[in-house]
């Protein structure tokens, strides 16, 4: 029954973002309301960013975010061979106009 079905999942959903809080700290990469118009320099990492749209060769890039992306600051899985990991789960978008 429904009722049934909705306890199961409410469950799973808190035991899976029990797990995710455990071994990670998940954050919005960029700290702006998506929609808005952003601006990324040269200072801006490019492993966090994807653009989209007619892009310049150069930064400045200016644009509407479309997601703000997502990153972990800790990661406290068995470590693994890799000396610096990268802790961007997704990068934010930027569309350019």
């Amino acid at each position: 029954n429904e009722t049934q079905i909705s306890a199961a999942a409410r469950i799973v959903h808190q035991g899976g973002a029990s797990v995710l809080k455990e071994y990670f700290d998940i954050q919005p990469i960029k700290n702006a309301q998506e929609g808005t118009r952003v601006e990324l320099t040269a200072q801006d990492n490019p492993k966090d960013y994807r653009l989209l749209g007619a892009i310049p060769d150069y930064p400045p890039y200016q644009g509407t975010l479309l997601h703000r992306g997502w990153k972990t600051n800790k990661i406290t899985l068995p470590q693994t061979k890799t000396k610096e990991p990268n802790l961007v789960i997704a990068p934010y978008e930027v569309e350019l106009t």
